[in-house]
């Protein structure tokens, strides 16, 4: 009896320890899976938290027109691939085309240039894109550059726009002394020498440019209805109204850097005019109508009797301190640049210049001049010097003696017509 007791509960034994290994078995696969079934939801949660940060960071980003927050690479889009084939400059802005946002692609498009950027290297501004196309009218070369396999493409003002590393071909818009000016997305920018491979003659144009410019010497505009006016120099406004629309219906309009470029055969031009004044006195007449025209001229302003003025359409350029006086030399009316100690012109024509910005363009006073002036002028850091003389002006003139026709107050427009020829 006791032996069958012992194997009863020997029995008994086995089986609750049979028991409590099941149920310890399987609590231990449950609590697995269920820690595998928390992670698992957990680390979802994550992946959905991730991507809707990353498309609304990228909505963040995106804009119409973006700034470029870093210097950026830029991408060309290969298949489903990216490449990288560039930089893009910090401070430079964009415009951006409409998309949709996906994590899986992280990437904006610009249509003009045909690439993509990535989303964290722009960010939304107001600032509107406006490029300036008078360069379209000026006539290329028939010449292109190639460039080498990696180049920087540079805005007007030295700052970098894009790096490219693809050898490329652009006609050639002006030649400047250590880079060339071409045409890229609407925009005139210059590419530095020492990146191009080759100059090569291309056929870009069958238009001739012009050999010489006629430059007009106006002084002084007058409203009859205020004042009367009855020097030679004289024209009112009405007649300086009729002259500058014809000029503006008929010619391009210089800036006197485009002139510049001109005398030194950098820059082939339609035909053209360049407009001058001299003194100041009833400049405000001048440049209201200029504006309102929206034509270029230039002052050559007398600086201790007028100050410089803001003006989108007029510069201001030298015309002395305080030497546009008489009698001061033999000959003449007597202007002083032709006779005074070189320590008196030195100082006044360091005077003209600050106060004009640090000009390189003079008119001498009165016209007058001799080789002594022009070395002054060349020792004042001066480039180019204006008489008159009734001619066209060309790159071969000497830069110290440019002609100017001047204009009287019975000039119309019809003399005007007359006057302007090219050669």
């Amino acid at each position: 009896m006791k032996k069958k007791f012992k194997v009863l509960l020997i029995i008994i034994l086995m089986f609750s320890i049979a028991i409590l290994v099941f149920l310890f078995y399987n609590n231990f696969n449950f609590s697995n899976k269920l820690e595998k079934d928390l992670v698992n939801l957990f680390d979802n949660n994550i992946n959905v938290i991730k991507k809707e940060i990353v498309i609304s960071s990228m909505k963040t980003h995106h804009g119409k027109n973006v700034d470029i927050i870093v210097d950026a690479n830029i991408y060309k889009k290969n298949n489903d691939d990216y490449e990288a084939v560039g930089t893009i400059y910090k401070g430079n802005t964009i415009s951006l085309e409409n998309q949709s946002f996906e994590e899986s692609n992280q990437y904006f498009y610009n249509k003009d240039l045909d690439i993509y950027l990535k989303y964290d290297d722009v960010f939304p501004t107001n600032k509107e894109i406006s490029k300036d196309l008078r360069y379209k009218k000026y006539i290329p070369f028939n010449e292109n550059i190639i460039t080498k396999n990696t180049y920087t493409i540079y805005r007007n003002d030295g700052s970098k726009l894009y790096t490219l590393e693809k050898k490329a071909e652009y006609p050639i818009i002006i030649k400047d002394d250590d880079s060339y000016y071409i045409d890229f997305n609407d925009e005139l920018v210059y590419i530095l020498k020492s990146d191009v491979e080759s100059v090569i003659e291309h056929k870009n144009t069958d238009l001739t440019p012009v050999s010489s410019i006629p430059v007009l010497n106006y002084h002084f505009v007058y409203d009859p209805k205020e004042m009367q006016c009855n020097q030679r120099i004289c024209i009112t406004t009405d007649l300086y109204t009729q002259h500058i629309k014809y000029l503006k219906a008929n010619f391009l309009d210089l800036t006197m850097k485009e002139f510049d470029l001109f005398m030194n055969n950098k820059i082939r031009l339609p035909k053209s005019i360049l407009l001058t004044h001299d003194d100041g006195w009833l400049r405000m007449n001048a440049i209201k109508i200029l504006e309102e025209n929206e034509f270029h001229a230039t002052y050559f302003l007398i600086t201790s009797d007028y100050k410089l003025l803001d003006s989108k359409y007029v510069e201001f350029h030298s015309h002395t301190h305080n030497m546009h006086t008489t009698g001061v030399c033999k000959g003449g009316q007597g202007g002083g640049i032709r006779c005074l100690s070189e320590a008196v012109i030195q100082e006044d024509l360091k005077k003209s210049r600050e106060a004009l910005n640090n000009t390189t363009y003079f008119c001498y006073p009165f016209y007058e001049r001799n080789d002594y002036a022009i070395n002054q002028l060349k020792k004042a850091g001066f480039t180019l010097a204006f008489i008159g003389g009734n001619k066209n002006a060309k790159p071969s003139d000497n830069h110290y003696l440019i002609p100017r026709y001047p204009i009287y107050k019975n000039m119309t427009v019809d003399y005007l017509k007359n006057l302007i020829k090219f050669n």
